[in-house]
């Protein structure tokens, strides 16, 4: 019997979903009242930043239904991503380059992996500036659906009888931009911002 068990609580981590931000909230009363006919419940807290209005939900299964109903009628906001969406990345080196995205994507399904999505990487040769001229390299990006044994990835060794190495994808340290409205810090797969 471990005497400090009383201290470490079975519960699961709860996650708290990203908020929306609705840029030029003119009136906040008005604002707070077409939340109320579109279903939001009192479970929600808004905060003024500048011009912006946020809002904060307190758990996902909301952030969902009120993401689904600002969309439908028409509100222009952005959010993000949530946590749990988000896609397991590994880069995959050491395959010849002759071998297709799609034939990665199998292999890594037959051997049970939950690929969402394979790119191979390629790169410009041409030396004009104005012509591009792709070749494929020897790199495929790998997207994979988070499961809680995802992490075996790193130990396969081989696909298609070539030694491989597997690595997780390192993150750019650039800020994003969204390409719907060109702000930043969002990114266009969470925004219904007029572009």
């Amino acid at each position: 019997s471990n005497k400090f068990s009383a201290l470490t609580p079975e519960t699961q981590e709860i996650i708290k979903p990203p908020p929306f931000v609705f840029d030029a909230v003119e009136d906040a009363k008005l604002f707070n009242e077409a939340l109320i006919k579109l279903g939001v419940d009192e479970n929600y807290i808004l905060t003024l930043e500048g011009n912006k209005m946020k809002l904060q939900l307190v758990n996902i299964p909301d952030f969902r239904k009120v993401q689904s109903a600002l969309k439908a009628e028409g509100f222009r906001f952005h959010t993000f991503q949530v946590p749990t969406d988000k896609p397991f990345k590994v880069v995959i080196k050491g395959l010849h380059t002759s071998i297709s995205a799609e034939e990665v994507a199998d292999e890594l399904k037959i051997k049970g992996f939950p690929v969402i999505r394979v790119t191979q990487g390629r790169k410009n040769v041409s030396k004009d500036f104005y012509v591009k001229e792709w070749i494929p390299t020897p790199l495929y990006f790998v997207e994979l659906t988070k499961t809680d044994n995802i992490k075996e990835i790193y130990t396969l060794e081989g696909l298609f009888h070539i030694k491989i190495k597997i690595e997780p994808l390192r993150v750019s340290k650039f800020i994003a931009q969204c390409k719907n409205c060109q702000c930043y810090g969002h990114t266009k797969n969470n925004c219904n911002e007029n572009p």
